[in-house]
């Protein structure tokens, strides 16, 4: 293995995880124009340790603008979390 590569891949790792979190926090907030930026920039909407993904939590604190933005930009309303 790579040093390199490996050092590359922490980093990609490391700014997807940070990306993750800015958009759960943003989410959470009701910012839906942050949202969309996050999301235009490779945010992942991923399911947290609750098995909740940002479509979860914007529904559960009400962010109807949030919700919007992120089902047109093509979040699985399928997935169901753990809670």
């Amino acid at each position: 293995m790579n040093v390199l590569n490996s050092a590359s891949d922490l980093s990609e790792e490391n700014r997807v995880e940070s990306l993750a979190d800015k958009l759960k926090k943003a989410v959470e907030s009701g910012q839906t124009n942050l949202v969309l930026s996050l999301l235009k920039i490779g945010a992942p909407v991923t399911i947290d340790n609750d098995g909740q993904t940002a479509l979860h939590l914007a529904s559960a604190a009400g962010h109807e603008s949030v919700v919007d933005a992120l089902i047109q930009s093509g979040c699985d309303v399928s997935i169901q979390d753990f809670v």
